[in-house]
């Protein structure tokens, strides 16, 4: 797995909490002292402007966290480039897993008042989250948050933290009664199932999008191409994310659970199955997407035909034009009197009536080729007419 270099925290920005097996939680100082009747739970910011080494924010942890060795911590204030799992063979002969996981948002690119009904694809925000679990204590890590347009990534920005996510990882770990005791590896899990809660609401607003622009392409007959391509690629970018954090088999074994020590198997289910749910979600969207390719060249295609038939249109009246004159020409041969010769009163009434016949003809084709094009412009227009009824209908719905 690419890593790239790591950024420390600074000593200020060490976060730690007591978790009581009572279901008591609270701020506590370093250094606490191991204690195994409850879980230290210490977060390190990435992100601090005065980072320390690795060596001095060990010396600083080593006591409350026995197993945690220098290479975990490496790897764990250094960025993941796709979330994943990872062990590591402990002295005692056992093992401590680390799991990059994160959370996703997604940020429409018009505030609300500036929308309408059609709404534009905008951004998916991915926040980075690494978790380790060893005996009695768990240490997190938030990284920088990653803003893609589509596929492409277009900036990072700093980590909000823990902060509301700790406060509900909390609330459930204060009200859910005990059922035995509860490891660090459940209550990281907890917080696995916390950044899982994010996916379905950033799915379902992907699936807004979509709908959005295919109504466009009903509706408003908007056959932009790049808000496909961007959606396909957020749900492409998210599926990728999602994958690794997807381990086979876990509802019957525990032990392919993210974090080692983990006991509670109806939590790691519960994750497992959202984890699930927005994976089967991102399949029905890619398909759905597929099939909006599909709709969009038929649309381009449709465009692409009634340009062609206006260009005929107007052929058909320039040919129109010279076309009766010619055949009434070659009808009477053109060997008519014309002004200014003498000759036969016989020959005079030819060259009136093939005028006659050349004035009225050619009117009377264009004007039944100009009816015909007033009969297709007064049928656009009333299909013009329904569309916009269906716009008022569907912006009305999109008000409500």
């Amino acid at each position: 797995m690419t890593k790239n270099p790591p950024v420390l925290p600074d000593s200020s920005n060490f976060h730690v909490t007591r978790w009581n097996a009572d279901g008591g939680v609270s701020g506590v100082d370093l250094p606490t002292g191991h204690d195994n009747s409850a879980i230290t739970w210490i977060d390190l910011s990435a992100f601090a402007a005065n980072p320390l080494s690795v060596d001095e924010i060990l010396a600083r942890v080593g006591s409350e966290c026995p197993e945690l060795d220098r290479k975990m911590l490496e790897d764990l204030l250094t960025p993941d480039s796709l979330p994943g799992m990872t062990d590591y063979p402990t002295s005692n002969g056992g093992s401590v897993r680390k799991v990059s996981a994160f959370s996703i948002e997604a940020h429409s690119v018009r505030e609300p008042e500036e929308r309408d009904e059609f709404e534009p694809p905008g951004l998916v925000v991915l926040q980075p989250v690494e978790v380790i679990a060893g005996d009695a204590w768990l240490v997190t890590c938030w990284h920088n948050r990653s803003i893609y347009n589509g596929i492409e990534l277009q900036a990072h920005e700093l980590a909000e933290g823990l902060g509301a996510i700790q406060d509900a990882v909390a609330k459930r770990w204060s009200n859910d009664a005990p059922s035995g005791t509860r490891t660090a590896g459940d209550l990281g899990i907890m917080l696995l199932e916390e950044l899982a809660l994010t996916y379905a609401p950033a799915m379902r607003k992907l699936h807004d999008w979509l709908e959005s622009w295919e109504i466009g392409l009903f509706v408003g007959r908007r056959t932009e191409r790049r808000p496909v391509a961007q959606l396909w690629g957020s749900i492409a970018l998210i599926r990728k994310w999602l994958t690794p954090l997807n381990p086979p088999g876990l509802h019957k074994d525990i032990n392919k659970a993210w974090l080692s020590g983990v006991t509670d198997q109806r939590l790691c289910n519960s994750v497992d199955d959202r984890i699930d749910r927005a994976l089967a979600h991102g399949s029905r969207l890619a398909a759905d997407l597929r099939s909006s390719f599909a709709m969009l060249h038929s649309e381009i295609e449709e465009a692409g035909r009634k340009a062609h038939e206006r260009n005929q249109r107007q052929i058909e009246i320039l040919a129109a034009v010279f076309l009766v004159p010619t055949l009434i020409v070659g009808f009477f041969g053109a060997n008519t009197w014309l002004p200014g010769q003498s000759g036969q009163a016989g020959s005079m009434a030819a060259f009136l009536i093939m005028s006659a016949a050349l004035v009225l003809l050619t009117l009377g084709t264009v004007a039944y080729l100009w009816s015909s094009r007033r009969l297709d412009r007064v049928r656009d227009k009333e299909v013009e007419e329904e569309l916009a009824e269906m716009r008022h209908l569907l912006g009305y719905r999109a008000r409500r």
